[in-house]
């Protein structure tokens, strides 16, 4: 038998319906055609990262400032770089000029 997979809006769906307890798990899931444990599941998975809704702004916040750490360690990388470039230049110039 083949995996069926359902949208992230009708497991969102399904699960608002859970939760409201209007009707029985069982009954939600007939509605959705899928199996009540799977339904359970969903619900569980909702109720467990529901607070990753509130800290979002948080979260959006130090992932810019890590962006903003990991760029300035990029720019120095490449300034390092373009140094360490230079120095190589000088330094077989030099050989070439002693013929060494």
């Amino acid at each position: 038998m083949k995996r069926r997979k359902h949208s992230a809006e009708t497991k969102t769906k399904a699960v608002l319906e859970a939760i409201k307890e209007e009707q029985t798990l069982a009954e939600v899931a007939s509605k959705y055609d899928v199996h009540p444990k799977l339904l359970a599941q969903w619900k569980q998975e909702f109720v467990e990262n529901a607070n990753l809704v509130f800290n979002r702004k948080r979260q959006e916040k130090q992932l810019q400032e890590d962006l903003k750490e990991k760029d300035k360690t990029i720019d120095s990388l490449y300034k390092e770089v373009g140094q360490l470039t230079l120095k190589v230049n000088w330094a077989e110039k030099k050989i070439r000029e002693f013929g060494l």
